[in-house]
């Protein structure tokens, strides 16, 4: 008999912006590449805290990776652990501020006069590192506004709130191939002050209340946690815990269903049609594995 165990909250983290993404290194032969990556979260005035990650990308695409690039990127993330395993020639876990996969990257550079591929080069698009810095690769950035802050989209339970401050936290868990499976994350969200709101009636989550919270990331505060200014709360009610004691058993074994279908072969459902006897087949099917008869 197996023991019960708790299972992981549900959650997720999906950040998206500009990045600048540096130091392709493939992993074996296969066709994913761990890439150092940065974000700026803008302000106003132009400055902010710069947010420093370690991110693995599958380049099913075969995108060209050239030694350092500018691009779009949407990718789920969690906090850096020392028990990741960040791939080949990755700084200290220290260096990082969150790790992640990247699910969509987008291009928006302009690779001019690349270096021949080598022998040994990456059939997968990447641009091997230059020997000397004529064969450094010319990147070309086109003319739009580089200074656009990341924006995040997370789900998951609210941990504790501040009503009088207008701020919540949230304490997440988002499956990433860098974490090898669950990676923690926890995020600080705070609701300005805005038209958008009447007063008195900012939309700040129950504690211990799923929602789906999305603003623009603006920085990392004293604790470690990510720092979002909300734009948007969807409220999406109380957590269940649940417990998995092992693998589900079979439960049809001993089930039938009933299946009713017109003579031109649609389902009584979306033909209207309900009138007993009228052009109606009844198939009995037994859903036992063990069992393939079926009766008509």
């Amino acid at each position: 008999m197996s023991s019960g165990r708790e299972a992981p909250p549900s959650s997720s983290v999906l950040l998206t912006g500009h990045a600048w993404l540096r130091d392709p290194q493939r992993v074996g032969n296969s066709h994913s590449y761990f890439l150092d990556g940065t974000m700026f979260t803008n302000q106003e005035d132009g400055n902010g805290p710069i947010i420093s990650g370690r991110f693995k990308f599958f380049n099913a695409n075969r995108l060209e990776l050239p030694p350092i690039g500018f691009y779009g990127v949407a990718m789920n993330i969690c906090e850096t652990n020392p028990a990741y395993n960040l791939g080949p020639n990755a700084d200290s876990h220290e260096e990082y501020t969150i790790v992640g996969d990247i699910q969509q990257l987008v291009p928006l550079h302009e690779v001019v006069n690349p270096p021949a591929p080598s022998d040994d080069a990456s059939q997968d698009g990447a641009t091997p590192a230059a020997d000397s810095e004529a064969s450094v690769p010319e990147v070309r950035l086109p003319k739009f506004d580089t200074a656009v802050r990341p924006y995040m989209i997370v789900c998951g339970l609210t941990s504790s709130k501040d009503n009088a401050a207008s701020t919540f936290t949230m304490d997440l868990r988002q499956y990433t191939q860098v974490a090898g499976g669950y990676g923690a994350l926890r995020v600080s969200c705070h609701i300005p002050d805005s038209g958008r709101w009447a007063a008195g009636k900012k939309p700040i989550p129950f504690e211990g209340r799923y929602s789906q919270v999305s603003g623009h990331l603006c920085g990392v505060d004293e604790s470690g946690a990510l720092k979002i200014t909300v734009d948007n709360v969807v409220f999406l009610g109380n957590a269940r815990r649940l417990r998995v004691k092992g693998p589900p058993k079979l439960l049809l074994n001993s089930l039938k269903r009933k299946a009713t279908i017109n003579v031109d072969g649609t389902p009584d459902w979306v033909s209207g049609s309900r009138k007993k006897g009228k052009g109606k087949l009844v198939d009995t099917v037994s859903s036992s594995p063990a069992s393939g008869s079926q009766g008509r």
